[in-house]
């Protein structure tokens, strides 16, 4: 499923950067529950647009890469 591909790229982006989930959050500006709850794909309604594009920024990957896997950071 889509949402937990999506979690499972966003943690491992976050680890990669050795960041905490309240660390991702506060450089996204996303709550630290979302973050939590995207990562453990509790909730794919919680794939917004402004989420994913925060998320998407605060890495420096396209939104394509994080929502596809397979195509190449920007």
């Amino acid at each position: 499923e889509r949402s937990a591909a999506v979690g499972a790229r966003v943690e491992s982006l976050r680890l990669a950067k050795g960041w905490t989930t309240r660390e991702l959050a506060q450089q996204a500006g996303l709550s630290e529950q979302m973050v939590g709850r995207l990562q453990r794909q509790a909730k794919p309604s919680l794939l917004t647009a402004y989420s994913l594009a925060s998320i998407a920024e605060t890495f420096g990957v396209s939104l394509d890469w994080l929502w596809y896997g397979d195509r190449k950071a920007s």
